[in-house]
């Protein structure tokens, strides 16, 4: 009865919003629909119920009668909470509409988009809160509902039984990537066929290279090649292939460019998850750990980054929630790898002109140095001779003749030691190298190697 579209923020669930909204219009079974967004009316929570119940009225006469009656006896109802005003607008005349043989509404759908997008102040959805009491008479509708995977509305879907068993979930960014990258070819040689064919001297161009790494660029974000593409149309540059060369140049000097387009999807993120008036000590543990991701040259999990940074575990995990519109955190703390959405996030928080929050703002060859010492404490603390307790009679031969090494590994090294020995080196070169560092580097290669 209600689909759950959830995905990463631009990973394109507004426009699949939109498209299935179109086709249920043409096949003449859409009911109401309703896309929210961070300004204006659109962002009133109150306005979502009223507004489907009048877009059904529409459609159903005995509805309607029922729905004036409501409106008479409750005038100020748009100021009443969600969960009333369902009840009362769309519930109980749907109910009378029921038992009329013309009713016209079973199986018509309802769309919310980006519901996220809402100003909600409450820990779970009001919205979702609403939904889940009166799940059972709204069976006769279907609801798709697109959402960012924010907590509040990861907690509405998960907390509430009647919700969750009336719920499908799809999780866009579950799609194989093999599904998405042919898909987002196909789109961008859809759209560049279509700007050869409007402008003059383009009948070899782009270049199959050109293309690659477009959509290399792209990543799994759907706003950006559809940004990026219409910043090439845009007729006011007049020169496709210059535009096209600024995009691939990562130039995002021009205010329609994908990148100022992608500064403003992330200033939207981070602005909902740190108001002004966020304390500055989450503000720093948060950029310890989102510079740690950033910065990392291998993904770790969300246990593993606690380890390497010596916090107590769960610090990744509670900090990247905040921001799971940009950054994708596994099911589990100890299993799979932390991944940013788009390699762009890295370059906006590196950037104090692009960054607004600059307390969020990383130094680079300062986090570097953080993450050079962390290195050399985690190898400190476990490294020794014969780390892995091969046994005596098989210290001197090789690897490959140690049948149970990669088991022995695993045990003795965890991913995070794993880590620091491969990449300390790394960390050290980017790093300002300070008297701390410089003792830890000195520690490390007199009395450890």
């Amino acid at each position: 009865m209600i689909e759950w579209l959830n995905g990463l923020a631009g990973s394109g669930k507004s426009t699949i919003a939109q498209t299935i909204a179109a086709w249920c219009d043409h096949e003449q079974i859409l009911g109401a629909s309703f896309f929210c967004a961070r300004t204006g009316g659109r962002s009133d929570v109150q306005l979502i119920f009223p507004t489907i119940a009048y877009q059904l009225s529409l459609l159903d006469p005995i509805f309607a009668n029922e729905l004036a009656k409501a409106l008479t006896a409750n005038p100020d109802i748009h100021k009443s909470l969600p969960s009333t005003q369902v009840e009362k607008l769309i519930v109980e005349p749907l109910r009378t509409a029921l038992t009329a043989e013309s009713f016209s509404l079973r199986g018509r759908v309802v769309v919310i988009d980006a519901l996220d997008e809402c100003r909600d102040d409450a820990a779970i959805s009001v919205i979702l809160v609403a939904l889940s009491q009166f799940v059972e008479a709204l069976r006769p509708l279907k609801f798709l509902i697109t959402s960012r995977p924010e907590p509040r509305i990861v907690d509405g879907f998960r907390g509430y039984n009647a919700l969750l068993q009336h719920t499908h979930t799809l999780l866009l960014n579950d799609v194989p990537h093999e599904i998405v990258d042919r898909d987002i070819a196909a789109y961008i040689e859809e759209r560049l066929t279509l700007i050869r064919a409007m402008s003059s001297g383009l009948e070899f161009w782009p270049s199959e290279d050109e293309k690659k790494e477009l959509t290399r660029l792209t990543g799994r974000v759907f706003v950006f090649i559809s940004t990026a593409l219409n910043f090439i149309a845009d007729k006011r540059g007049n020169n496709p292939r210059k535009r096209l060369g600024d995009v691939l140049k990562k130039i995002g000097i021009h205010k329609a460019s994908p990148f100022a387009h992608l500064d403003g999807l992330y200033t939207g993120v981070i602005d909902a998850a740190f108001p002004d008036d966020t304390e500055p000590e989450t503000l720093e543990e948060m950029r310890s750990v989102i510079g740690s991701v950033v910065l990392l040259r291998d993904q770790l999990s969300p246990m593993a980054l606690d380890d390497l940074l010596g916090v107590e575990r769960g610090t990744s995990t509670r900090n990247l929630g905040l921001l799971q519109s940009v950054v994708s955190l596994p099911q589990s703390d100890d299993s799979g790898v932390i991944q940013i959405i788009h390699l762009s996030f890295p370059d906006f928080l590196v950037d104090p002109t692009r960054c607004t929050k600059q307390d969020l703002v990383v130094n680079p060859r300062k986090h570097h140095n953080i993450l050079a010492k962390c290195c050399f404490e985690a190898m400190a603390h476990t490294l020794c001779r014969n780390v892995c307790q091969i046994p005596p009679d098989q210290v001197s031969v090789f690897n490959r003749d140690v049948s149970d090494l990669a088991t022995r590994v695993r045990t003795h090294l965890p991913p995070h030691v794993q880590y620091a020995m491969r990449r300390w080196a790394d960390h050290l070169h980017d790093s300002t190298i300070d008297p701390d560092t410089l003792n830890s580097l000195k520690t490390f290669c007199y009395d450890h190697l």
